[in-house]
């Protein structure tokens, strides 16, 4: 696999993130803090979810909107916080930002964001949340 086009799944965008950020970097999105077991669990109950078949329905009338803290959402989604994310990639926080305003999400600036909270505020429309 030498770029994203060859990626196909989780692990092929893990292996291809491997061989490309620096050793730190790639250790700290990857892993979990202390024993990981918080880590093990999440992927233990994500190995359990199984997607199930069903007929045809017509799905032209259907919405992801919700409501939240009573906002309005697109879709029940929202960026959470990332820490250190800018490491991954040039100006992440602002991307994601950004998206997030496009896409009518709330945006979660982490605490260790790499972007400033001005940056971040000025980064494209819609909700933006700071973790604290």
């Amino acid at each position: 696999m030498r770029s994203i086009a060859d990626a196909h799944s989780i692990e092929d965008f893990r292996r291809l993130a491997e061989r490309r950020l620096p050793r730190m970097v790639f250790d700290f999105f990857d892993g979990g803090s202390g024993s990981e077991s918080t880590l093990a669990g999440n992927r233990a109950a994500l190995e359990r979810l199984r997607l199930v078949g069903s007929a045809p329905v017509d799905v032209a009338g259907r919405s992801l909107a919700t409501t939240l803290f009573g906002r309005a959402l697109e879709m029940p989604i929202i960026i959470g916080p990332t820490g250190l994310a800018g490491a991954g990639w040039p100006r992440a926080d602002l991307a994601l930002a950004a998206a997030a305003g496009r896409h009518g999400i709330p945006f979660v600036m982490s605490s260790a964001a790499t972007a400033t909270m001005e940056a971040v505020a000025g980064a494209g429309g819609g909700a933006k949340w700071f973790q604290l």
